[in-house]
């Protein structure tokens, strides 16, 4: 009988939580002061995880951003395996998400497209 709950779910889970914090409180890069972790998919074998990550700071930081969390990928990944119990840590691939952004951008839209509208209309 499957699990209701995937363990590559739940170990995508514990590595946003586990990479949220270690981001916020063991590295004192700047371009990573104001990264913010939204989702890690981890494949079904639990080679590779996949962090997408935001900017708080902008969408004009992410090259920067993505820049400094690959080098940082390697400490990332060893201070992770300290703090979970698997018995190979995945590999971590950093991705973009703009889907704050985007929202943002609609947002904005839909807020110019009421405003233009004509009153009882």
């Amino acid at each position: 009988m499957p699990k209701e709950f995937p363990r590559s779910k739940r170990v995508g889970e514990e590595i946003h939580r586990l990479l949220s914090e270690t981001l916020q409180r063991e590295f004192s890069d700047p371009r990573l002061a104001l990264v913010g972790v939204t989702e890690v998919e981890v494949a079904s074998d639990l080679s590779i995880a996949r962090v997408f990550f935001t900017c708080m700071n902008g969408p004009e930081n992410a090259e920067s951003a993505s820049k400094a969390l690959r080098s940082a990928s390697g400490r990332l990944r060893h201070l992770l395996s300290g703090r979970m119990k698997l018995r190979a840590m995945p590999q971590l691939r950093f991705e973009y998400d703009d889907s704050l952004d985007r929202g943002e951008r609609i947002a904005a839209l839909l807020a110019g497209a009421n405003r233009s509208e004509p009153e009882g209309g």
